[in-house]
């Protein structure tokens, strides 16, 4: 019969067994000199093969520490790393915590005042680009052919246009104190949930007076370019096309700040604060969680006492290996073991025992 390897690697005595118990004839006993196994003392061999099978565990355990030295000295190593790496992310989870709240709070409190759609800023990005790019290639193509550098046009040009678009974008002031006079709320007429945003609802605004000098600014800022593009290209093309062109600038201007007023929404921007306040909270913790030094230990430690684990079971399996041993020796020696261990007598029936442990 083919011999069986186990997980392990080592001989699997098991066929062999089955092959040998199957064949096994036991002998016929007469006459058998083995002392009685309750009281007599045991064979030399069974003493032998007692201090075999005691001795495998500490020797099995033994060779699991060896076995397990180097990833044992790994994580030993890593011991500074790991700790700072478990007290930074235990520290972290606060935040993280922290964070949930303030975003669950301000969703509670805020989210039925949402008036910008999901998506609107990022058209508002793509609205601002392209209005940007508009200016630039009407300012840009016109000084390079009054006989501007081209380089210097384009850079020219690409400043006014930023100039015109930020003009704009003085409509999200405007949008700000309109939705704070709707908003607006008497602070005992707030939910338990709405008190610590009830600036939010107050309808004041002491800086009213820094938003009409902003929209001043912001319209002569698109007066002031409109005109420089009327007048350059009156001189290139004619007055009607200046005039064409100073208005596309005004438009661009005007166009900016309905798109700003349309995309503002000072409680969207709040929720969209703590959600990012959050998520950057959470992409923290994860990076804290996944730190190179902390998952070698981790993965160290496993390996250190799962190494340790197996040697101690291959130990036990010895000891029993030895034991087994030492009844198939005693098997095989029948002239001198017997066919079983020895029993005691049972006492004689009527017989009381005594104190001293002899019968009566």
């Amino acid at each position: 019969m083919a011999r069986i390897k186990n997980g392990s690697g080592s001989d699997d005595p098991t066929a062999d067994r089955v092959e040998e118990y199957s064949n096994l004839s036991l002998q016929q006993v007469d006459e058998a000199h083995r002392i009685d196994g309750i009281t007599g003392p045991p064979l030399h061999v069974e003493n032998e093969l007692d201090t075999f099978g005691r001795e495998q565990e500490p020797l099995w355990k033994a060779e699991g520490i060896l076995q397990s030295r180097p990833a044992l000295i790994t994580h030993s190593g890593l011991k500074v790393q790991v700790e700072t790496a478990e007290y930074l992310s235990r520290r972290h989870r606060r935040l993280v915590k922290r964070a949930q709240r303030r975003l669950e709070r301000t969703l509670a409190a805020l989210s039925p005042f949402v008036r910008r759609k999901k998506g609107q800023k990022a058209w508002f990005m793509v609205r601002t680009g392209l209005l940007l790019l508009g200016d630039v290639a009407g300012q840009a193509g016109a000084q390079i052919y009054y006989g501007e550098i081209p380089e210097l046009a384009l850079i020219q040009a690409l400043a006014a246009g930023v100039a015109v678009v930020t003009a704009g974008l003085v409509g999200g002031e405007i949008k700000d104190l309109r939705m704070a006079g709707k908003r607006k709320t008497e602070r005992a007429n707030l939910t338990k949930q709405q008190e610590p945003f009830a600036h939010l609802f107050d309808g004041t605004d002491d800086g009213t007076h820094i938003v009409k000098a902003l929209v001043y600014t912001g319209a002569t800022v698109g007066v002031l370019i409109s005109t420089g593009i009327l007048a350059l290209r009156s001189t290139i093309d004619g007055p009607l096309s200046g005039l064409v062109y100073g208005a596309l600038a005004a438009g661009i201007a005007a166009a900016s700040f309905i798109s700003s007023y349309i995309v503002t929404d000072e409680i969207a921007d709040a929720i969209d604060t703590a959600e990012k306040d959050y998520e950057r909270t959470i992409k923290r913790q994860t990076n804290l969680a996944a730190s190179a030094p902390l998952k070698t230990a981790l993965e160290k430690i496993a390996e250190d006492e799962s190494i340790r684990r197996e040697y101690e079971v291959r130990g036990q399996a010895a000891l029993l290996t030895y034991e087994g041993l030492k009844h198939r020796v005693l098997r095989r020696n029948p002239g001198v073991a017997g066919h079983s261990p020895a029993h005691a007598p049972e006492p004689v029936v009527g017989r009381r025992a005594r104190a001293d442990g002899s019968g009566v």
